[in-house]
Formats: C-alpha cells, sequence, structure tokens
C-alpha cells in the first residue's frame, strides 16, 4: 500500500484476472478485512481503511480510469492492470510487528487464517461475530474439544463464553439465538472479557501456524 496526495493506494497482480471492477472491491475487501484483523490485532482501538474507489492503470501511458462504487451498482467495464484507492482511517502508530506480516503471509496460503482474520477485521466485535471467528479456529482444530486440548484458555471460560453468546435471557437482541427457554449462566460473562478471550485464543493460534 502506497500513499500519494493523501490517498492510500493497494496494488496486487490478484486483481489482473478480475472480470469488472465488482470483482476487484470483491476481492480487495477481503484483503483489507485480513489486513485489518492483523492490524486490530496489533493496535488496541484500529479502525482500518475501506475501500473508496478504483482505479484502472491503462497501458500506453494513457490517463488511469478511475471507478467510483456505489453500493448495489455493478460495472461491466474489464480491468487489466489495476490499483485500488483507499479512504485512509485510524493508521498504526507503528508499523505491524514482524509475527502479524507473517500472519498476513499465511492467510494467503491457508484458508482458514484467511476466514478468521477477514472476520475479525471485517466485523464489529460483538457476541455474534466474536462466535464465528471462535467457530473459524474451532473448525481447523477439532472443534470444542481440540480448542480445549491446546490450553490457550480455560475450558469454564470457553464455556461461559458460549453459553453468554447463545443466551437470550442474558444478552437480549444481542444474543445469537432467540430462545429463551435455556437457563441464563449465573454469572454471564462481559463483552470485554469476550473480546479478551477471542483475541488471545485468536493470537495464540496464529502463532502455531
Amino acid at each position: 500500500m502506497t500513499e500519494q496526495g493523501g490517498r492510500y493506494y493497494l496494488e496486487s497482480a490478484v486483481f489482473d484476472s478480475s472480470k469488472d471492477a465488482r470483482d476487484v472491491l470483491e476481492d480487495v475487501s477481503r484483503i483489507l478485512d485480513v489486513m485489518n484483523g492483523v492490524a486490530r490485532l496489533v493496535c488496541q482501538n484500529f479502525e482500518g481503511p475501506r475501500v473508496d474507489g478504483i482505479k484502472r492503470i491503462e497501458k500506453n501511458g494513457r490517463p488511469p480510469t478511475q471507478f467510483i462504487m456505489p453500493t448495489g451498482i455493478p460495472s461491466a467495464e474489464r480491468f487489466g492492470i489495476t490499483a485500488i484507492t483507499v479512504r485512509s482511517g485510524q493508521e498504526p502508530s507503528q508499523p505491524p510487528s514482524i509475527p502479524g506480516s507473517k500472519w498476513i503471509e499465511t492467510a494467503e496460503k491457508d484458508r482458514s487464517v484467511d476466514k478468521a482474520l477477514a472476520l475479525y477485521g471485517g466485523l464489529t466485535h460483538n457476541w455474534r461475530n466474536l462466535y464465528m471467528v471462535l467457530e473459524a479456529i474451532e473448525d481447523d482444530i477439532g472443534g470444542e474439544n481440540g480448542l480445549i486440548g491446546k490450553g490457550w484458555a480455560q475450558k469454564d471460560k470457553i464455556k461461559l463464553f458460549k453459553h453468554t453468546a447463545n443466551s437470550f435471557i442474558s444478552l437480549g437482541y444481542q444474543a445469537r439465538h432467540a430462545t429463551a427457554t435455556k437457563k441464563a449462566p449465573q454469572k454471564p460473562m462481559s463483552l470485554d472479557d469476550a473480546k479478551s478471550l477471542i483475541k488471545n485464543i485468536l493470537e495464540n493460534w496464529l502463532c502455531s501456524k
């Protein structure tokens, strides 16, 4: 990613095979979500950049073609060499650590890492979305028993997180399920503790890759 005149540009050969601007938008949104996932692990309260438009770098020295991508309006234009214009969000106070850079490289090869980081970086950290991050990790390591066996978090903490997240009585409309018949946990986990738990599990899982 480079900066020019106060705007940030992301270029990748991945976009060369894209059929149109909508395909590029989908690809770059996923890439940014993965990058933002790593940045949110490294920098607390990080708010990452989002796609603002697409620029196609033309051949033969012609001026670049700009595409503004309002939601719901597809583009039929085909792409050659591509660059993505993004609006800058909060920048990290320092570059991501070496492990963070390694995680991005791992995501390019490992679909489970790509999915977990994209979820963590692209979604609000509420109960439902944090649960999805946990599920993505569990799918890779043999479910809940596999996670408990890793020792990255105490069994009772994992159980309490899930119990709280699924409890309509505890969370109301923030819960994953609307059923209110199940018994609520005696002392529900706080959302801050849930965020800390999932962050710790995600970091340990990534370091194991």
